[in-house]
């Protein structure tokens, strides 16, 4: 923290000195998704993993930066980064008609960093880099687990069997100090496409109560709940992000 707050103030020193520009950049943005984090067993990783199932992820994140020119190269910015996570994965357990499964997976994460750009302009390519502070709120992770099959008995008519499962894991915050760079290219005066990339040293804490629901039917009926903790408390350097932008200077 010491660190950014000094080259804040080094920068702000240098801008004093040099040629004012008030400029403000306004930047919709398309970003990479966090990975997620291994919190009550989640049963799937981000790419698909299980051999013949049905993997969508329909997960996005997108966002907004502004950007405050104090000098010619200098700007205080804030990125703004709202991300919905859904995954889903559906496959036949035994290839029967009657005999599937089908899992969900929905979280939410709000992400706010302030920072620090230098930026170097070349005709109408800027090459910038800086340095940050991202904060991420995390929001609950919701699981919904739904399993059907086809149970044979003897020479009995086969008894259709399901459960319905779903889990609730509470969800934290990650705080840090990272380093960005990227670059913009100027199609106009005012508009210019750029692409960014990102990595922090981040300090997350997750986690807490998770409360767990099924419900089965068929053979062995029943109603069942269970409560169970789990946490995650980490210090790491983040996975590289990449976020495409389209940028419009408002002056």
């Amino acid at each position: 923290m010491k660190t950014f707050l000094f080259f804040i103030a080094v920068g702000v020193c240098i801008a004093a000195n040099g040629q004012r520009k008030k400029t403000i950049e306004i930047s919709a943005t398309l970003n990479s998704v966090d990975p997620t984090l291994a919190l009550g067993n989640i049963h799937f990783a981000d790419t698909k993993t299980i051999e013949g199932s049905d993997f969508s992820n329909m997960s996005i994140a997108y966002g907004l930066t502004g950007k405050y020119f104090i000098a010619e190269n200098i700007a205080l910015r804030v990125r703004t980064i709202f991300t919905n996570k859904n995954i889903r994965e559906s496959r036949n357990l035994y290839a029967g008609p009657n005999s599937y499964y089908d899992l969900q997976y929905h979280q939410q994460l709000l992400k706010i960093v302030p920072g620090i750009q230098w930026s170097m302009i070349q005709k109408k390519i800027a090459f910038f880099a800086g340095l940050e502070l991202p904060m991420t709120f995390i929001g609950n992770m919701h699981e919904y687990v739904y399993n059907q099959s086809e149970i044979s008995i003897g020479l009995q008519s086969p008894v259709l069997n399901s459960s319905t499962y779903t889990k609730e894991i509470m969800g934290g915050s990650i705080y840090g100090l990272g380093l960005f760079t990227g670059t913009n290219y100027y199609v106009s005066k005012k508009i210019a496409i750029g692409f960014e990339m990102a990595t922090a040293f981040e300090k997350t804490k997750a986690g807490g109560d998770i409360r767990a629901h099924q419900v089965v039917t068929g053979l062995t009926p029943g109603d069942y709940n269970d409560t169970s903790q789990e946490t995650i408390r980490q210090l790491k350097f983040a996975d590289l992000q990449f976020s495409f932008n389209l940028t419009y200077q408002l002056r």
